[in-house]
């Protein structure tokens, strides 16, 4: 008789044998996915590690351009405030050209100026001159016509006798004869004063009409220069009360003070040309 022992069955089939379920129903209820265990943490592999890496250059990259961007438009802001002052400072340059342009012809307009009245000055000398000539031209002509005159007398009157009519007067008395005078310049002589006389006098006439032309000249360009001076420097020749007297003296003291001012402008003016040219901000220097 076989052992008890070799035909006792598995506990569950025994309990599905007791539950009355086939043997086939009760393997597919047990037969369940059995769940992985689950493993113990251990370090980073090297591709991950590697993979960080790389993202942390390219936060890095990322952030340097987000730098440089922003450095780049404050640069970019920056050359356009460089733009503005640098038209700001070439006006400023054109208006101190013409400033100086403009005390240049003022300089050689006061030049010309002091020219004409020099040569006014020089024209009314030489009408003195032309004017003193004359007078002696016709001194001499008038004493040489009054010698030839008196010389004529004098031969009139030997021909004199007492009750014989004078040609000239017609009195037959001649109680005071003219006297021969021992020298008597000759006909040619007086005609030659006359002749000089009126060359002088022509002369004197010429000089009289080119000191006044000079003398006009030298009005015309005093006033002109008047109004360029007021023009340019009407704090220094205008007044509330009036015209301020325009001397050569004032104005010369007036450009030479404002050249001195245009020189000091400019040297500031260059200054900043050359402080704006090194320190403009450049986007190729972000």
């Amino acid at each position: 008789m076989p052992s008890r022992s070799r035909h006792r069955l598995p506990r569950p089939l025994l309990s599905e044998r007791s539950s009355g379920l086939p043997a086939a129903s009760w393997q597919r209820q047990n037969r369940r996915p059995q769940r992985a265990p689950q493993a113990a943490p251990t370090a980073p592999s090297a591709s991950g590690a590697a993979e960080a890496a790389r993202a942390a250059a390219r936060r890095k990259t990322l952030d340097e351009l987000t730098t440089r961007l922003a450095e780049t438009e404050t640069a970019l802001a920056g050359l356009a405030d460089t733009d503005t002052r640098r038209v700001e400072l070439e006006a400023d340059a054109s208006r101190l050209a013409q400033r100086g342009e403009t005390l240049r012809k003022l300089e050689q307009s006061l030049t010309d100026c002091q020219r004409r009245a020099a040569a006014a000055k020089a024209a009314q000398e030489q009408y003195r001159q032309a004017a003193a000539r004359q007078t002696e031209a016709h001194t001499a002509r008038d004493g040489l016509e009054r010698a030839f005159l008196d010389a004529q007398a004098g031969l009139l009157a030997q021909t004199l006798e007492e009750g014989t009519p004078c040609p000239v007067c017609g009195s037959t008395h001649h109680p005071a004869k003219a006297l021969l005078p021992r020298t008597a310049p000759t006909q040619t002589q007086v005609n030659a004063a006359k002749h000089a006389a009126t060359e002088a006098d022509a002369a004197a006439q010429e000089a009289s009409a080119a000191a006044r032309a000079a003398l006009t000249r030298e009005q015309e360009g005093r006033a002109r220069l008047r109004q360029d001076a007021e023009a340019l420097l009407p704090e220094r020749f205008t007044s509330p009360e009036g015209p301020v007297p325009l001397t050569v003296g004032l104005l010369k003291t007036a450009l030479a003070e404002e050249h001195t001012a245009l020189r000091r402008a400019l040297d500031a003016l260059h200054a900043q040309q050359t402080f704006l040219l090194y320190s403009s901000p450049s986007p190729r220097d972000s």
